[in-house]
C-alpha cells in the first residue's frame, strides 16, 4: 500500500510530456534513492538509443533513436524537477512553480520554468533543468548554461545583482568550480545531487551561495519516493 503526501497530490503536475513517458512504473516501482533513479533511466534511455522505430520503444517513450534518448532523459528530469519544486521548492525560495511547457505550450529557450521568490514581491524565479549522474560535474560551458543566464536576465527583466532569482536543477553529482564560483558573477544558485567538496567565499567574505541537496531530502525517504510515483498516474 502506497504512503503518499496528501496534501502535495492536490496539486497535479502540469508538464505536458508526463503522459509521453510511457515507464514510470519501471523507473519508480521500489525506487527509494536518487542512484537507484538515475540507473533506471540510464537503462531506458539505452534501449531508446538502440531502438530504430516507434515500435522500438513501445511501452516506454514516443520517440526513438540517439535523439529520442536525449529528449526521455531531459522529459523525465523535468517532470522530477516540477514534482520535487512542488515539494520542496518553498524551503529554497522557490514559490509557485511551473514548467514552461504547461504555461506557453512550447519550451522557451534557456529556461525550463518559472516560479516566485519568497519574499512575496512578486519578482520571478527562473529555472533550468539539467540531467545528469553521479560523475558529472555540471560546467556552464560544456552545458550552454550562457542562454539561461541571458534569457532570465533579457525576457524575465532579472535584476544583474540579484542572487535569488535564477536557479539551476541538475541531477548532476556536483558543480564544476568554476561554473560554481566563478562565472555569472555568482548570481546563479543550484539544486544537484550533493554539496561537493565545500564552497569557497571570494576575499574570506560571506559570500557564499549554497547547493541545495537533492540526495537529503529524497534518500530512503519512502513518502517522497511513492508520492512521485502516485502523481505520475495522474490519478490525482
Amino acid at each position: 500500500m502506497s504512503i503518499v503526501d496528501q496534501n502535495l497530490i492536490c496539486s497535479p503536475l502540469t508538464h505536458p510530456r508526463l503522459s509521453a513517458i510511457k515507464c514510470w512504473d519501471e523507473l519508480l516501482e521500489g525506487c527509494k534513492t536518487l542512484s537507484c533513479f538515475i540507473g533506471r533511466i540510464e537503462k531506458f534511455a539505452a534501449i531508446i538509443s538502440r531502438a530504430e522505430t516507434e515500435e522500438g520503444v513501445e511501452g516506454i517513450f514516443d520517440q526513438f533513436g540517439v535523439d529520442g534518448a536525449n529528449n526521455f532523459k531531459g522529459d523525465v528530469t523535468e517532470v522530477f524537477a516540477e514534482y520535487v519544486l512542488k515539494r520542496h521548492g518553498a524551503a529554497w525560495g522557490i514559490y509557485n512553480y511551473s514548467p514552461i511547457f504547461a504555461i506557453e505550450n512550447e519550451q522557451d529557450v534557456g529556461v525550463d520554468g518559472v516560479g516566485e521568490t519568497s519574499d512575496g514581491t512578486g519578482r520571478v524565479v527562473t529555472v533550468q533543468v539539467k540531467y545528469g549522474n553521479y560523475t558529472e560535474d555540471l560546467d556552464s560551458a560544456r552545458r550552454g548554461l550562457d542562454s539561461f543566464h541571458w534569457t532570465s536576465l533579457d525576457k524575465y527583466s532579472i535584476g544583474t545583482d540579484s542572487k535569488d532569482q535564477m536557479f539551476i536543477f541538475t541531477l548532476s553529482g556536483s558543480i564544476h568550480w568554476r561554473t560554481r564560483e566563478v562565472s555569472f558573477h555568482r548570481r546563479l544558485k543550484f539544486i544537484s545531487q550533493k554539496e561537493s567538496g565545500g564552497l569557497y567565499a571570494p576575499n574570506n567574505t560571506n559570500d557564499v551561495m549554497p547547493i541545495y541537496n537533492l540526495n537529503s531530502i529524497s534518500k530512503n525517504d519512502v513518502v517522497f519516493w511513492q508520492t512521485f510515483h502516485y502523481m505520475t498516474k495522474g490519478e490525482n
